[in-house]
């Protein structure tokens, strides 16, 4: 078995030394294998596909050296060279797991929002048909129904916000917002 010994210090001032043992057949693997035992470029829509695990907003997380990075950067990185600051990694294709480089390219967040516009993937105040408002949204924790209940209650002066916040499991400024119209708008006059 050959091993590796590492030493590192602690925020508390600690130091650490700890010893790893590999069986003899083992080989480290480089990052770019890592990489690409992750992605399908087989993809009918010509993406490249990242499969391991996503970000809540669904784009690819790729580690290397202990850090954390969005898939698609790691490849512009790869192919391409050191992102500028300032600049972020756009995707033409608008699929965030896509790490194919001849979907990527550079821009910058006025870049990002214009292009988001062109293609209608944005929300006005008035609404777009891509907007997931209201019970349409997945993480929405309230429904129509609860948000009449929420503002007949607080209509007849028996309730504080604070009171339909903890009864409805919402924040006090949530309820606030709803109450005021601010959100959940739909539902005011119906």
């Amino acid at each position: 078995m050959s091993s590796q010994t590492r030493t590192w210090t602690r925020k508390d001032g600690t130091v650490v030394t700890k010893t790893y043992e590999y069986p003899p057949d083992y080989k480290p693997t480089t990052a770019e294998e890592r990489f690409f035992a992750k992605v399908d470029k087989e993809h009918a829509s010509g993406c490249w596909l990242w499969t391991a695990g996503t970000s809540s907003d669904g784009y690819g997380r790729f580690s290397e050296n202990c850090r954390g990075v969005n898939a698609h950067r790691w490849s512009w990185q790869f192919h391409f060279g050191r992102i500028p600051n300032g600049l972020l990694v756009l995707h033409s294709c608008d699929v965030p797991r896509c790490v194919n480089p001849e979907h990527l390219f550079l821009g910058t967040p006025a870049d990002n929002c214009h292009d988001m516009v062109d293609k209608g993937r944005h929300c006005t105040q008035t609404g777009t048909q891509n907007c997931n408002t209201g019970e349409d949204n997945p993480t929405s924790k309230i429904t129509w129904e609860r948000v009449r209940e929420m503002r007949e209650l607080y209509q007849s002066g028996n309730y504080s916000q604070r009171e339909l916040a903890e009864h409805f499991d919402l924040s006090q400024s949530t309820v606030n917002h709803i109450l005021q119209g601010k959100t959940w708008r739909r539902s005011i006059t119906g």
